[in-house]
């Protein structure tokens, strides 16, 4: 990862993914031109920083692979979820999905989709309901 840096993310949030300042009010509390103005010795500047890395670094440079892989990893290290749980909720056999996590056999097109969004909802829901 780049060094992460405040105006650079927020910019990009502004052009790349057309936030509004209704937008940056949500997430930040701060419209974009008081967010631009935010200085490192700001108290406040930590905080934003990482908001801004969870909006923009997650999806710079990450194709399907990279991301579901992670998504499994998480899953299995954090989260303390069996390969067979994860394959169960993945829809795979869990053989099929532990070659595909160590990078000896590939899943379809049809099947990465499936289980990125299975496996992101599990995700979210472990995160913050349990």
């Amino acid at each position: 990862m780049k060094f992460a840096n405040l105006r650079d993310n927020i910019e990009e949030l502004h052009t790349l993914y057309t936030f509004t300042d209704a937008n940056f009010l949500k997430y930040f509390g701060l419209t974009f031109d008081e967010l631009m103005e935010i200085q490192v010795d700001d108290e406040r500047h930590g905080n934003l920083v990482e908001k801004s890395v969870f909006l923009t670094e997650p999806f710079r440079d990450n194709d399907a692979d990279v991301r579901l892989k992670h998504l499994i990893e998480i899953l299995h290290v954090e989260k303390e979820f069996s390969y067979q749980t994860i394959a169960i909720y993945s829809q795979l056999e869990e053989e099929d999905l532990i070659k595909y996590f160590e990078g000896t056999e590939e899943l379809s097109n049809e099947q990465k989709f499936n289980c990125c969004s299975r496996l992101t909802l599990l995700d979210i829901f472990s995160s913050n309901c349990l």
